[in-house]
């Protein structure tokens, strides 16, 4: 009797654990920021509801462990199925080479503690980007290897060469999960914590103006971080999740970081933007 009870114990005690990591490998966690100056002109002018862009590749990061299923993925791959879920928030490849509203510049890879994160400081200078645009959305791409900005403010850079702690800032930075080390209570702080602690694959989408970006300027319109757990699961499985999910959210401006499951149905919806008026300046 006593045999059979541990048998039965173990078994529970398996089937939680297979639970509690499939939930953990279906656990998308994104965070969603657009320009209220983007947010607004896209909502008043019915012009800009549907939008064109080109791709841009940013940087990639495939960590010091060799991993095969990351080696198989093409940035064609994941550009493809990306194209599939922008048109989820009316984004749609311009046919025109070169041509179009947005260049959104997409990095990945997959983040693990060993890192030095100060690597994926790029720089935010207009010199850092390649000089060709991806034609006709998801075409053209085999020499394209530009350099973009992560985004990071580079004030914390001369931080993270002081200390470890600002090392795992920026790594929370990188995915958006920066209110791990801000006051929240215990429950909230343990549980972002945790997923920092483990390998994270990620995708970052900036989305720049495009004519602006012509004329040497440069503007960013919105930008999108999504990262899964990476341990248990292959990077060609776990990219067509994240974008599954983050494509809902594609373009919109969110506050904070979101967390969903795959399988969750609920649906987020943001209303309209509503201008109530516009304070006038007053001169001194």
């Amino acid at each position: 009797m006593k045999l059979l009870h541990r048998k039965l114990v173990t078994v529970l005690t398996s089937i939680c654990i297979a639970i509690n990591l499939n939930a953990a490998n279906n656990k998308i966690a994104f965070k969603v920021e657009a320009t209220e100056e983007y947010s607004i002109d896209r909502a008043q002018d019915p012009n800009k509801k549907i939008q064109t862009y080109q791709f841009m590749k940013g940087r990639y990061f495939p960590g010091s462990l060799k991993r095969t299923s990351m080696e198989k993925v093409t940035f064609m791959d994941i550009l493809e199925n990306l194209a599939v879920h922008l048109q989820k928030q009316n984004f749609y490849p311009d046919p025109e080479n070169g041509e179009g509203d947005l260049v959104i510049v997409v990095h990945y890879g997959v983040t693990q503690n060993e890192v030095d994160y100060n690597e994926m400081l790029a720089y935010d200078s207009l010199s850092d980007y390649g000089s060709d645009l991806v034609g006709k959305g998801t075409s053209q791409l085999a020499n394209m290897d530009a350099l973009a900005s992560l985004g990071f403010n580079l004030a914390t850079k001369d931080l993270a060469e002081r200390s470890n702690v600002a090392s795992g800032y920026l790594k929370a930075s990188l995915l958006g999960m920066e209110e791990a080390y801000d006051m929240l209570p215990p429950e909230n702080e343990y549980d972002l914590k945790l997923m920092l602690s483990e390998p994270r694959y990620f995708v970052i989408l900036m989305a720049y103006d495009l004519p602006l970006r012509k004329q040497g300027i440069l503007k960013l319109h919105w930008t999108t971080r999504f990262s899964i757990r990476a341990t248990g699961q292959p990077f060609d499985e776990a990219v067509l999740k994240m974008n599954e999910v983050a494509g809902n959210y594609f373009g919109q401006n969110m506050k904070g970081l979101s967390k969903r499951f795959v399988d969750d149905d609920s649906q987020v919806e943001i209303g309209e933007i509503e201008v109530l008026g516009q304070e006038e300046k007053k001169e001194e």
